[in-house]
């Protein structure tokens, strides 16, 4: 059960400022936990409520027993976690910013530890509890001229109008324009400003992948393959390493969050050594509350081999999931009896 009400405030006043408040009823452990089974394609969220502030739809969805895992320690403890996703602009306000979230993205809130909610006395009689949450968004001034320039920037890149350099990318000629990439990449700014060439050399990269790059250093949006909804890991992951290599920190982060979405038994040990390596944090610590949450996931992922992947390219891992999991077993077993 939910209930929600907004502050009251003038939608078509830039400036103003929308409180939704809501109180989530989250249900006892057990039941939770089941639902959350059902529902764990979806990373092991429960859908709660989805509304309308200012325009913009939310969902709001919740773990009961999710792990945070701020520092990267594995210490086994399961928590309360709640997530808020940004579904849609409604058309009539498209032009009404949302700087901290784009379309699709999402915040996790972990609010305590199991443990620790338990024993707070929190808890009603039929193990229940209720979260106040809050939705504040501020109302920012229209600007219609932001479309614009998405769009002329990204006629710039397809006309090649302009163009001063050209890049070769598995035997490809992409055309772009120093300045651009100077204004929005420090690191092309540092390699472009040394060469005369007006030919680059791209290696170990795509085509696609550097013009998906490229579409995103022009109009600050995300390639077709990535945006309207659709869900693509394996480009997700690629741009996410284009993204760390030339420091696009924006576009790092949004595509680090569709590779934590595309985590599953058949690429996580994959996806774990490469967070390990690059030092993606976000995706190490998915790849690791996939493999925690559920022991049946650890016995898929070692029978397909993704343990003897992890043996061998980074074994401190390895060791740091199984005794995570033997104390979180040690700790279950002390609970039960």
């Amino acid at each position: 059960m939910t209930n929600a009400r907004s502050a009251p405030t003038d939608d078509h006043n830039p400036g103003a400022t929308r409180t939704a408040y809501l109180v989530l009823k989250v249900a006892e452990h057990s039941a939770a936990a089941g639902k959350k089974n059902q529902n764990h394609g979806g990373g092991g969220y429960i859908p709660v409520r989805t509304l309308a502030v200012l325009g913009h739809e939310w969902q709001i969805d919740y773990t009961p027993d999710g792990f945070h895992i701020p520092t990267g320690k594995f210490d086994g403890q399961r928590w309360l976690k709640l997530r808020l996703r940004l579904l849609m602009p409604f058309p009539e306000v498209a032009t009404t910013e949302c700087f901290r979230f784009r379309l699709g993205s999402s915040t996790e809130v972990p609010l305590w530890p199991r443990p620790a909610l338990d024993a707070s006395g929190h808890l009603g009689r039929d193990g229940n509890c209720f979260v106040r949450c809050a939705v504040v968004v501020h109302h920012g001034a229209a600007s219609p001229s932001g479309a614009d320039l998405q769009r002329d920037l990204g006629n710039l890149l397809t006309t090649h109008h302009g163009a001063d350099v050209t890049f070769i990318v598995s035997g490809e000629q992409i055309c772009a324009h120093r300045c651009v990439l100077g204004a929005r990449s420090l690191v092309l700014r540092a390699e472009l400003s040394g060469i005369a060439s007006i030919v680059v050399e791209v290696s170990d990269m795509d085509a696609g992948t550097f013009r998906a790059l490229l579409h995103f250093i022009y109009t600050d949006t995300l390639p077709p393959q990535l945006d309207d909804g659709h869900e693509n890991p394996a480009m997700a992951r690629r741009l996410l390493d284009a993204a760390e290599r030339y420091g696009v920190e924006r576009l790092r982060a949004v595509c680090e969050e569709k590779a934590c979405a595309g985590v599953g038994v058949g690429n996580v040990a994959a996806e774990l050594v490469c967070a390990e390596r690059r030092g993606y944090a976000r995706l190490r610590a998915r790849c690791v509350e996939f493999l925690l949450a559920r022991p049946r996931h650890f016995l898929e992922v070692a029978q397909a081999g993704g343990c003897k992947l992890l043996e061998a390219k980074c074994p401190w891992v390895l060791t740091e999931l199984v005794t995570a999991i033997a104390e979180s077993t040690l700790e279950g077993n002390r609970l039960r009896g």
